[in-house]
């Protein structure tokens, strides 16, 4: 069972630094924008 777990949990951590990343990637486009307006 802890084996599904800790793969479960990697997923996890995968998931959350993928959404992360593109959350931070949106945050700076739109902040670049906001600038050259």
């Amino acid at each position: 069972m802890w084996i599904f777990r800790t793969t479960f949990l990697a997923c996890l951590t995968y998931i959350v630094g993928l959404y992360s990343k593109l959350f931070l990637a949106k945050i700076l486009k739109h902040w670049r924008c906001c600038n050259y307006c």
